[in-house]
């Protein structure tokens, strides 16, 4: 009994070890500046761009989003918009019609991101040199398109721009920005500060057209499917790219139970694609492909705002049993040192910090979603927006 104890205990601290080590490290290296910042050249060649837009019933938002997606400083024949409707109403349909842009709809007997833009890959013409996902509710900045244009230029296949809140109306509104603002901070700069590939986020994403167009065939997932492409990616040896230049606005949840909607299908499709690639992060590794296998590794983290909480239970767990409570405690302070610095100094020069009260609730919904992740990857579990 006591050797299973010292093996369950050492597991655990080999894993939280990891965690709250990760986050510090990659939070720091995001305070580094950018080696090499994305600039505009007059000299770049110009990509022709498709802009994919899924909508799946979101008739309150598609059309907004269409509109500013054809407001880019980048020759108007030189990038093109689809709006893939997937049970949007005829009236949406109908103004979207009125609009220079494709308006393909599509019908499905579940519904996915991964299929919409696979029938559109297939349906339009393929003469593009590279393509730019949106969600429904993105707006991208104007010049958005000449900064993914000037991002390709430098070789990557695969480049995230960095979403921005769009809204701040709500305390969830706020702290879902921040949570946005934290995994730029990690997740992307960080990492490509270090030299691995950014993390990829659903959307305001650009990519080499034929790579993408490839690896979207070959894609079954329900959701979760830019994790699947950063393993498909970075195991092919292409480098994502994060261009912080590049700018699109997402819309934010604006409460605890579209908050614990969205949690649970992100969380459910984070282990599923654990437990999918992680043999092929172990061959990756073993060929020295040390970017994959740790793309699929950070698949493996807690939740990041239930890490605190876990860090704290066993750090006190720790000191009323004795157990070397000095080493947790201090994995609890890395992790929220991490985290600390990866907000920015703006969250707190605002007042947006007076939305923190509703933290303890946003934790709950958080452990309530992983607890509810069992069949969440099987269904789409649609987030709806507003204007």
């Amino acid at each position: 009994m006591n050797v299973l104890m010292s093996i369950i205990g050492l597991a655990l601290a080999i894993y939280f070890a990891y965690s709250a080590g990760f986050v510090a490290l990659f939070s720091l290296a995001g305070l580094m500046p950018i080696r090499r910042p994305i600039r505009l050249n007059a000299d770049t060649p110009l990509r022709r761009f498709l802009v994919l837009i899924p909508s799946y019933k979101e008739d309150a938002v598609i059309e907004n989003t269409a509109k500013t997606a054809l407001q880019q400083n980048y020759p108007t024949d030189l990038y093109e918009v689809c709006v893939i409707a997937d049970q949007l109403q005829d009236s949406t349909l109908e103004r979207l019609r009125h609009l220079p842009i494709q308006v393909l709809p599509v019908s499905f007997e579940k519904s996915t991101k991964v299929k919409s833009l696979n029938v559109a890959l297939v349906t339009l013409p393929a003469h593009f040199d590279a393509v730019v996902v949106l969600d429904a509710d993105n707006l991208m900045a104007p010049d958005f398109l000449q900064y993914m244009n000037a991002s390709l230029a430098r070789g990557w296949k695969a480049v995230q721009g960095q979403r921005v809140a769009k809204n701040a109306d709500t305390p969830t509104a706020v702290l879902d920005g921040l949570s946005e603002d934290v995994n730029n901070h990690i997740y992307c700069r960080g990492h490509n500060a270090l030299g691995l590939s950014s993390r990829m986020s659903g959307s305001g994403m650009a990519f080499d057209y034929d790579m993408f167009k490839q690896f979207m065939a070959e894609s079954k997932a329900v959701g979760g499917f830019d994790k699947e492409l950063e393993v498909r990616y970075t195991e092919q040896g292409a480098f994502i790219g994060y261009c912080p230049e590049a700018i699109v606005w997402d819309e934010k949840v604006r409460n605890n139970q579209s908050f614990h909607n969205q949690r649970r299908r992100w969380i459910a499709a984070q282990y599923a694609n654990l437990f999918r690639f992680f043999p092929v992060g172990l061959r990756q590794l073993a060929k020295g492909n040390i970017d994959c296998f740790h793309r699929v590794l950070q698949m493996a983290l807690p939740p990041r705002l239930l890490m605190p909480l876990m860090l704290a239970v066993l750090s006190v767990l720790a000191w009323l049993i004795d157990a070397n409570p000095v080493f947790w405690f201090t994995l609890l302070g890395m992790n929220v040192g991490g985290m600390f610095f990866a907000i920015p100094l703006n969250f707190w020069k605002s007042g947006a910090w007076r939305s923190l009260y509703k933290l303890p609730g946003i934790i709950w919904q958080t452990l309530r979603a992983t607890g509810r992740i069992r069949n969440a990857n099987r269904n789409f579990i649609h987030t709806s927006h507003q204007n």
